[in-house]
């Protein structure tokens, strides 16, 4: 009996209605990771566009789960998450478009810090420009001040989404 090997990732994506995004986001995968196994996984959200059939023709080999409704991004990742077999798991929007190395950096970082529970790439701009992906926990003051002023006064010390992260070694 032939034993299947554990992919080192498992790819969720969600979708509802983006047919388009959702084939260039798969493709972008395809093109970019190299010398990873991987099974992918896409949870549809009862679209009306087409974007199942679409995405099925595209990439037969992806696992594709159709609900009749909408049941919500977080919902429809536990559905996936319960079927994959990967080391790790990889959630993407639809209009993610992925660059060469990126997941590879990602799993690399994953296997070589064995206490970290969740890492995420750098999100970047059509443009190339740094997109902001995450903020400091809310607070009071943080959320009752005008952040504006905020940013203008302290943003090295309040809102350092902007600046480069520096990984550890």
């Amino acid at each position: 009996m032939t034993t299947k090997l554990q992919p080192d990732l498992s790819l969720f994506i969600v979708n509802w209605n983006t047919k388009e995004l959702l084939v260039n986001c798969v493709e972008s995968f395809y093109r970019t990771v190299k010398g990873l196994t991987f099974e992918i996984f896409v949870v549809d959200n009862g679209s009306s566009d087409g974007s199942p059939d679409s995405v099925r023709k595209a990439f037969p080999r992806i696992e594709l789960i159709r609900n009749q409704m909408n049941l919500g991004f977080a919902k429809t990742n536990n559905e996936a998450l319960r079927k994959s077999k990967g080391r790790y798991a990889l959630l993407l929007n639809t209009d993610v478009i992925l660059t060469n190395g990126a997941v590879e950096y990602l799993v690399e970082f994953m296997d070589s810090n064995p206490t970290v529970g969740i890492a995420g790439g750098q999100l970047i701009n059509v443009d190339g420009s740094k997109q902001n992906s995450f903020d400091n926990f809310p607070s009071l003051a943080a959320e009752g001040l005008n952040k504006s002023l905020l940013r203008m006064s302290f943003s090295e010390k309040i809102f350092k989404k902007a600046s480069q992260i520096q990984l550890p070694n």
